[in-house]
């Protein structure tokens, strides 16, 4: 008897997997976690985006990606040393031909758009005509 419960149990616990790898917070699976679409770009990159004369305030850019077909936008403003709302974004990423697209992660509203990305060497690239540095 107790074998037979133990099939019935495996049996319902197979049927039920999911063999998608989905992100575990996607409401409606659009947003599939898989590769990163050029592993040349792993890493941290980032940018004070301005400064003050007076070193008082500036606005700090960064953009993390991994071995993944996503990566995060983070941009905080900084005034006196107090950080001001800090904005995070989770976006996905593909690469087609030789351009990139990026829309945000499972947000079935967003379109895709062109991602202005360059590879310049292992600690540089370009966003929209903007250098980050890792």
């Amino acid at each position: 008897m107790r074998n037979y419960i133990l099939f019935i149990l495996l049996l319902i616990l197979s049927s039920c997997s999911n063999n998608d790898i989905t992100d575990p917070y996607s409401k409606n699976g659009i947003s599939k976690l898989g590769a990163s679409p050029d592993e040349r770009f792993m890493g941290d990159y980032s940018r004070i985006a301005y400064y003050s004369s007076s070193g008082k305030w500036y606005k700090y850019i960064n953009y993390s990606f991994t071995n993944q077909n996503r990566y995060i936008y983070y941009s905080v403003e900084t005034y006196y040393g107090y950080r001001e709302d800090p904005v995070t974004f989770m976006y996905e990423w593909k690469k087609e031909g030789e351009m990139y697209y990026s829309r945000l992660w499972d947000n079935p509203y967003d379109d895709w758009e062109v991602f202005n990305l360059e590879y310049i060497n292992t600690d540089t690239i370009i966003i929209d005509d903007k250098e980050y540095t890792k």
